[in-house]
């Protein structure tokens, strides 16, 4: 857990926020937050549906930080982390780190449907290895007792699954498939230290 850094959302941040708990913005699928100065700003929204489709990120995955809020159902949200793998510096880190918990009181903790966090574009759009990780997951990971990430957080709502789609669409990512996709990553990698440690 991480200190809080002081930073805080806007009025007008906090005011769409606070409308949205009471069911306005329905139709706003997405919502960039970055930091600015010391407020946590919108610096941009998307309209689109409700389903926790990733792909609906792809247009504001750029080089630098952000937190995401990617729409779960009419009055919760998901809440995703963009830290651009080898683009942000460690002082950036720890201030985006250290304000996560400032959004989502702003959020209201109880409209956090689940938080991930997020470092390539792959991660988010599903690029090969995390296809792969997806189907090993469906098949071959075994139930753990273990914790399965730290950057991985659920609330007691379980992510609704995506509509279906009329034919002819490309089938898209969900919120859920990439917090998969997230924790087999993390078990792997937790599976090679404990084997290299060992050695």
């Amino acid at each position: 857990m991480s200190l809080p850094s002081g930073i805080s959302a806007t009025r007008e941040l906090k005011q769409f926020l606070d409308e949205s708990r009471a069911g306005k913005h329905g139709n706003v699928a997405v919502v960039r937050v970055q930091i600015r100065g010391e407020d946590l700003k919108e610096t941009a929204r998307k309209n689109g549906p409700a389903n926790g489709d990733l792909t609906q990120l792809e247009e504001y995955l750029d080089n630098g930080p952000a937190f995401f809020l990617l729409r779960a159902d009419t009055r919760s949200w998901y809440l995703a982390t963009w830290m651009p793998e080898g683009k942000v510096g460690v002082s950036n880190r720890m201030v985006y780190a250290s304000s996560q918990s400032s959004l989502k009181e702003a959020v209201g903790e109880a409209c956090v449907a689940g938080t991930l966090q997020f470092t390539t574009v792959d991660e988010v759009l599903g690029g090969d290895a995390a296809e792969a990780a997806i189907a090993e997951t469906e098949t071959a990971a075994p139930p753990t007792s273990e914790p399965a990430s730290m950057m991985v957080e659920r609330t007691s709502t379980e992510a609704p699954g995506v509509a279906p789609k009329p034919s002819g669409l490309q089938i898209t990512r969900t919120f859920t498939q990439t917090q998969s996709t997230t924790v087999v990553r993390e078990r792997r990698e937790h599976h090679e230290e404990v084997a290299e440690r060992r050695d």
